[in-house]
């Protein structure tokens, strides 16, 4: 969950959805305030807990807060904000992106090119992918770049 939590905070504060300090106080108090905090949190929680009781896991109180966050982000963001709006869209980049990628294998890196299955490399690929790494690909590749136009005399 960490993982896709903290990428997602960041997404929503760049896109005016959320201010950091609108995150519940007791998710800050046991997580942290930044997204380095956070993660230096989630870390040594899970090393923690894995040394104390042999299973990979959180401790209780960082898993509730983790919880606590997720929970927020699904009413905040995830939910009934303005980026649920573009959804629709979204899904019309990754399809765009897929079946390009499918066609054009050599633009993807090697390791995702495993001809054996090559749709799940692609799907993989575009999985890893940041939301704006993703826009910024769908635009290099189907958005037409602008160059210098110079009107020449009677034009």
């Amino acid at each position: 969950r960490s993982a896709y939590l903290n990428p997602d905070i960041d997404d929503a504060v760049r896109g005016g959805l959320l201010r950091p300090e609108e995150i519940p106080l007791e998710v800050r108090r046991v997580l942290g305030e930044t997204l380095p905090a956070r993660l230096d949190t989630w870390i040594a929680d899970v090393v923690d807990y894995t040394e104390k009781t042999g299973r990979i896991g959180q401790s209780p109180e960082v898993a509730a807060a983790t919880e606590g966050l997720r929970e927020f982000l699904f009413a905040r963001v995830y939910v009934g904000s303005v980026a649920k709006k573009e959804e629709a869209k979204v899904g019309l980049m990754i399809q765009a992106l897929y079946e390009y990628l499918l066609a054009h294998p050599t633009e993807i890196p090697p390791h995702y090119r495993d001809e054996t299955n090559l749709a799940r490399g692609v799907g993989d690929y575009i999985a890893g992918m940041t939301d704006r790494f993703a826009v910024a690909e769908f635009n290099r590749l189907f958005v037409p770049s602008c160059w210098p136009v110079e009107w020449g005399e009677g034009q």
